[in-house]
């Protein structure tokens, strides 16, 4: 397992990222209602709490690929 150090630009590039979805957005934190984290890197909590903190929220397991898909689909109809 990685150490917290070795972990730190990996979980710098996480907020980076998330910081960037959000201005990509045009979003602030507090304009995000729930963050759904999936895949392998969901699993390790250093990665879940930079995800957290980015957003200021706690983040979710709670769907499965197919459910995320689906959600991410039904959002997108609402745009056109």
């Amino acid at each position: 397992m990685a150490a917290r150090d070795e972990q730190a630009p990996l979980l710098g590039r996480v907020r980076e990222a998330c910081c960037a979805a959000l201005r990509g957005a045009g979003l602030e934190p507090r304009d995000v209602y729930s963050v759904e984290m999936l895949g392998g890197l969901s699993r390790m909590p250093a990665v879940g709490e930079a995800v957290s903190t980015s957003f200021q929220m706690p983040t979710r397991r709670s769907l499965n690929a197919e459910e995320a898909r689906d959600l991410g689909r039904d959002g997108e109809m609402f745009r056109f």
